[in-house]
């Protein structure tokens, strides 16, 4: 991103490592700014927390579990977001 105020809406991202840290903060950013975001990571009860926050404070979240080093996971986790940019996109359109 290079406009820090760039508005993300019918966007959306998979955040790797997004359960705490800078992941959390990452996801946190993107979602205060339109986009839908995939938290991903290995430890479900933190991605769920970070979705919970995101989901209070207006935002689109989801959560899926997976080890990047696992490369069946990673893939599953790619369809998964493909899945979530189409959700993204039409709540765009339906909101416009």
């Amino acid at each position: 991103m290079t406009n820090p105020t760039e508005d993300l809406t019918g966007r959306a991202y998979l955040v790797t490592g997004g359960g705490s840290g800078i992941g959390a903060a990452i996801a946190r950013t993107l979602a205060d700014r339109g986009a839908g975001v995939t938290v991903a990571g290995r430890r479900m009860e933190k991605l769920d927390q970070v979705v919970q926050e995101i989901r209070a404070a207006g935002g689109a979240a989801y959560a899926h579990s997976m080890d990047v080093r696992d490369p069946d996971q990673t893939s599953h986790g790619l369809r998964c977001q493909a899945a979530a940019c189409w959700v993204c996109w039409f709540q765009a359109v339906a909101s416009s």
